[in-house]
């Protein structure tokens, strides 16, 4: 009798450890990889960090050093924030160098962060009008020193503007990423930095990873159609129409999708506009 509760007791204890392993497995795909403090530091101090959805530029320079720019023009009062501390778990402090009362410090959470990418979470708590930032918001970067070319091979992870701005109606804004779709799932899609095709896959194949869905996610297409004329007048045509989850899994020769990501403050995805763009010249 005592054998049989032992042995109960056992596969109790296995299951256990089977139900927190997956549990463990799942959340690593959402959160930061594990890195020691230096190697985080390292990544986040030598980057050349630029956001595409906003226009923005951020850079943490190697002394400690601060920018956010926009075209060369600093946004908002961001021209006041000049330098940032890094507390060795994953949180940053963007600072005046007074720190002046009227721009206080600017706290972010690091959600995300390899070679290529980096994702924060700027402080709910925190008042960031200063740098023309949301609570809560959540924005992801590229490292623009690793894009320009890694094994002879480059990315441009950003759209082209000539078909996404031609009207009200297929303009996109605000977005917090341009990135490659690789396969939606019914809670989670993965992506792989934009302009990424099968011909980059083992010089980038460490940078495909996945992202949690929100449960009302929206899911769009986007299709825009240029024809330029010999003497470049432009007829522009385009759709933009909400899609199923189900048309949005449906992907029968497994082919990479172009598409523009949102997040919510949760780091989850609220929304994916699926982008497709024909440039036709006489």
């Amino acid at each position: 009798m005592t054998g049989r509760k032992n042995a109960k007791y056992i596969m109790l204890v296995i299951m256990c450890i089977m139900i927190l392993a997956m549990v463990a497995c799942v959340k690593k795909d959402y959160t930061v990889p594990e890195k020691n403090r230096d190697e985080m530091f390292e990544l986040l101090d030598e980057g050349d960090w630029q956001q595409y959805g906003k226009g923005y530029t951020l850079g943490f320079s190697q002394e400690g050093g601060f920018y956010y720019d926009w075209d060369g023009n600093p946004v908002g009062y961001s021209d006041y924030y000049e330098a940032y501390t890094y507390d060795g778990n994953g949180n940053i402090c963007i600072t005046t160098p007074d720190r002046n009362a009227k721009f206080p410090d600017i706290k972010a959470s690091i959600l995300y962060i390899d070679d290529m990418t980096l994702v924060l979470k700027f402080d709910e708590n925190t008042e960031s009008e200063g740098l023309e930032i949301e609570k809560g918001e959540v924005l992801e970067f590229f490292n623009m020193d690793y894009l320009r070319g890694k094994n002879g091979i480059a990315l441009n992870p950003s759209p082209g503007t000539w078909e996404v701005e031609r009207c009200d109606k297929c303009t996109v804004k605000d977005y917090s990423l341009y990135a490659c779709v690789m396969a939606v799932e019914e809670n989670e899609i993965k992506v792989a930095p934009g302009g990424y095709d099968g011909d980059m896959s083992e010089s980038y194949k460490e940078f495909v990873r996945k992202i949690k869905l929100s449960e009302d996610v929206k899911f769009y297409s986007l299709s825009t159609n240029d024809y330029v004329s010999a003497d470049y007048e432009v007829e522009h045509n385009c759709e933009n129409k909400e899609m199923t989850l189900e048309e949005a899994m449906y992907n029968p020769d497994n082919s990479s999708r172009e598409a523009y990501i949102f997040y919510n403050k949760d780091y989850e995805i609220e929304k994916v506009i699926f982008y497709g763009g024909i440039i036709i010249y006489e």
